[in-house]
């Protein structure tokens, strides 16, 4: 069995190895992948490496990994700790670990997945992250959560509220929490995609008027109502409200395209004349004329 293999791409260690040390890696080496080994160190990785893919090996830290690295994934292994990582690292997965912190994160991260761990809060989170997933942890806040994020993905988790949200996020996936309010999100007009299905949502106060794709699905939700801001219609034009307790669709946007209410109560339409893409399973509703749509699925 070779030691190593060339894809053009990377490196890559075969299956089964538990030490990198003794391996002839060729010079000049910029990404190497040795995931899915046995590995429980990295020393012996070649200096020079910019990308490494280390994932579900057996590693209980990072020391070893070459100072020159600037990708790294380390997902899937028993990590409590960042020692070892080096500050070069922009961006990292750290994903199915045992981190119960981010103390001693890379400083200069702009990337960072943290998902599946047991992390309780966001400090110390490196302020120039601008990307992050803290998918399925304990987190009950998002105080802590870096200024400059544009894309937060912290679905699964125990928070209660929107507060301490960044402002200027394009893209939230809050899904799978405690929220009964959507008070909180970003109304500087960045928001235009926003999943806060599976919370505990009564109403859509508090949805940024600029939100173009929307899933407010299994929530509580009995009105559409907070769609509408100022007297104002907002901008959502995909709208997915399946599996809540709406009995009609009044206060959704007139420039809606593509709307799933299945689940629910609702049992007229008419007012719908600019939907094309359209799901209304397990209701009792008519059409009313409407022939624009393209999918029409009862």
């Amino acid at each position: 069995m070779c030691d190593l293999y060339d894809d053009d791409e990377f490196y890559g260690v075969n299956q089964g190895y538990t030490t990198l040390e003794g391996i002839a890696f060729p010079e000049g080496i910029r990404s190497l992948y040795c995931g899915y080994n046995k590995l429980t160190s990295l020393v012996g990785c070649p200096e020079g490496v910019e990308v490494l893919i280390c994932d579900y090996n057996k590693l209980t830290s990072l020391v070893g990994c070459p100072s020159t690295v600037r990708e790294l994934i380390c997902s899937g292994n028993e990590l409590t700790s960042f020692e070892g990582c080096p500050d070069s690292v922009t961006s990292l997965n750290c994903s199915d670990n045992r981190f119960r912190s981010l103390s001693g994160c890379p400083p200069n991260l702009t990337s960072l997945n943290c998902d599946n761990n047991d992390l309780t809060t966001l400090y110390d989170c490196p302020l120039s992250v601008t990307a992050l997933r803290c998918y399925n942890n304990q987190l009950t806040s998002l105080v802590g959560c870096p200024y400059k994020v544009e894309e937060l993905h912290c679905g699964s988790n125990l928070i209660e509220t929107l507060n301490e949200c960044p402002p200027h996020a394009r893209v939230i996936d809050c899904s799978g929490n405690l929220l009964t309010s959507l008070v909180g999100c970003p109304q500087d007009g960045s928001l235009k995609d926003l999943d806060c299905s599976r919370n505990r949502l009564s109403d859509l106060r508090g949805c940024p008027p600029s939100v173009r794709k929307l899933d407010c699905s299994d929530n509580l939700l009995v009105s559409l109502e907070g769609l509408t801001w100022s007297g104002k219609h907002s901008s959502v034009q995909d709208l997915v409200c399946s599996h809540n307790r709406l009995t009609s669709v009044a206060g959704c946007p007139p420039i809606i395209e593509s709307l799933d209410c299945s689940y629910n109560f609702i049992r007229d339409i008419t007012e719908l004349t600019h939907v094309r893409f359209f799901k209304g399973r397990n209701n009792r509703m008519k059409n009313g004329g409407n022939f624009s749509f393209v999918e029409y699925n009862q």
